[in-house]
């Protein structure tokens, strides 16, 4: 099994184990998925597909449910600590906007922001990375495949 193939099985898992957490809150906040997906402004299906470990959660979601609910982050996507912090809610969006404001004319600031964000929460930052590392192999073979079609003989390339 390759390291790419051993990081995606441990991905999903981290999905479940998120989605069996992620579950467990809106249980205990008495939202139904439709109102929850209401909150945040998504699809009643895009609850459902967190809860069955299909995806992760959005960064904007993860924020919301912070400031309104003060739901511990790193509770939910690394079992790490209690489900609910004690601290202002309000500080995280506040620390965000100081540290990542969007730059003048980048229409992917905000991608920037938030994946830099992700990445400081180790679980994300192990399938981000093993996610990156896949790309990049898939590319490389891409271009060692162009190379060797440009060096055969008749090729127009």
């Amino acid at each position: 099994m390759s390291y790419a193939d051993k990081n995606m099985k441990k991905l999903d898992i981290r999905k479940l184990e998120i989605g069996a957490r992620f579950k467990v809150f809106r249980e205990i906040v008495d939202r139904t998925p439709e109102q929850l997906a209401a909150n945040l402004d998504i699809s009643e299906s895009e609850i459902e597909a967190i809860e069955e470990g299909r995806t992760f959660p959005k960064i904007t979601c993860l924020f919301y449910l912070y400031e309104h609910y003060g739901l511990n982050i790193n509770w939910l996507v690394g079992n790490v600590g209690a489900m609910f912090v004690k601290n202002d809610p309000g500080k995280l969006g506040e620390l965000y906007n100081a540290r990542f404001p969007a730059g003048p004319g980048d229409p992917r600031g905000n991608e920037y922001a938030e994946l830099l964000e992700l990445m400081e929460i180790p679980v994300i930052k192990d399938s981000i990375m093993a996610t990156l590392l896949e790309i990049k192999t898939l590319l490389k073979k891409q271009v060692l495949d162009r190379n060797e079609k440009n060096s055969e003989p008749g090729s127009n390339y």
